[in-house]
């Protein structure tokens, strides 16, 4: 039973007093039935009191199922990170033992042709020059095309590079409209350095005979001992001809002043020994622009060699730089001359180009 609180027990007994036996009215009557009828409802509260008890009591169960849960899950993860971090600890000394075998077994293949490891000596290691681990690597021979320079209508200088080779037997270029490579052309070797690593050489030559606005493949190649050693295929398209209407005129320039110009007056239809160094031709209708270059020539190439500054600076840039033990003075790429009045102005960005060998 619920224990009533003093106050409710006071109002009770005020108004639900139960008369004594023998006395009872018709007024008691009625207040005895209020009596009952209040307790069953007290009784019903208690009932529902009581099952909100049991409700919470199993509400409690539940949760500390839930906590035990979530603690056991925890406890595993711990065990299963230990055996993951076993496992991990299991596969990187399983792969150091392999590493260990494999270096082993090196080393017994080495020992059968005849290889004797270092004997230590007090940590030290010594070499031995038959020590097959201590040789130098041979590199071998490579060629490389390069992209055509000075395309034409009828003509092009094709460029590649040999490495890892000290002197090439023959190179030369194969070309063709198509990869069949039916024409070659012997290449002549430019310019050649050496470094720690390695021999290069820079190899060029200039086909001519060509058809105008042709897509021709071609590619670098060397023989080495009868073996051949081919560049990659690369291609270059010639220049469409010029209009019927356009008439080339081709002269000689002797060196120009300080500030990039040619006198005009000074044009030659013929080369002149010792006096002409630069060949211009024009490329407009109005004769009024003119691709020039270099001419190299031994007449020239000692006073050209000797002062620079004066014969080449104004209208030319250098390739490479400028060498003490240079041999020979080569044209590397054309420039563009404008005809202004009675001179021959080279812009500054229109210079021709000259290389040193």
């Amino acid at each position: 039973m619920i224990n009533l609180s003093e106050d409710i027990r006071t109002t009770l007994t005020k108004f639900l007093t139960i008369p004594t036996p023998g006395l009872v009215k018709p007024s008691d009557t009625v207040n005895l039935k209020r009596y009952n009828i209040l307790s069953e409802k007290i009784l019903k509260i208690q009932d529902q009191l009581s099952s909100q008890k049991i409700l919470i009591i199993i509400l409690l169960v539940l949760c500390i199922i839930l906590f035990l849960y979530n603690i056991s899950r925890v406890i595993y993860n711990i065990l299963n990170k230990d055996d993951d971090f076993d496992k991990l600890k299991k596969s990187i000394l399983d792969y150091l033992n392999d590493q260990f075998r494999i270096v082993n077994d090196d080393l017994r293949v080495l020992k059968n042709k005849g290889y004797t490891p270092p004997a230590k000596d007090n940590g030290s290691k010594t070499k031995t020059d038959d020590d097959p681990i201590e040789k130098k690597v041979t590199l071998q021979p490579q060629v490389f095309t390069k992209e055509a320079e000075q395309l034409n209508p009828q003509s092009a200088t094709l460029y590649g590079v040999i490495r890892n080779c000290d002197k090439p037997v023959s190179c030369y270029f194969e070309y063709d409209t198509s990869k069949t490579y039916r024409k070659k052309i012997e290449a002549e070797i430019i310019k050649n350095f050496n470094s720690d690593t390695l021999e290069e050489f820079r190899i060029k030559a200039t086909v001519y005979n060509l058809s105008p606005k042709t897509r021709y493949y071609y590619r670098a190649v060397l023989n080495v001992n009868g073996k051949l050693i081919k560049g990659a295929d690369l291609f270059f398209i010639t220049l469409p001809s010029p209009p019927p209407s356009l008439k080339i005129r081709q002269f000689f320039l002797p060196n120009p002043f300080a500030d990039g110009t040619f006198n005009v007056k000074d044009e030659s239809e013929i080369y002149e020994d010792g006096k002409s160094i630069y060949l211009f031709f024009t490329t407009n209708e109005e004769g009024t622009e003119a691709s020039f270059e270099f001419y190299p020539h031994e007449s020239t190439f000692l006073r050209v060699k000797g002062l620079p500054s004066s014969y080449l600076d104004p209208v030319c840039d250098t390739v490479g730089g400028i060498k003490s033990d240079t041999k020979k003075i080569n044209s590397f790429a054309t420039g563009t001359a404008y005809k202004r009045g009675e001179k021959w102005v080279v812009p500054p960005n229109n210079k021709a180009k000259v290389e040193y060998e």
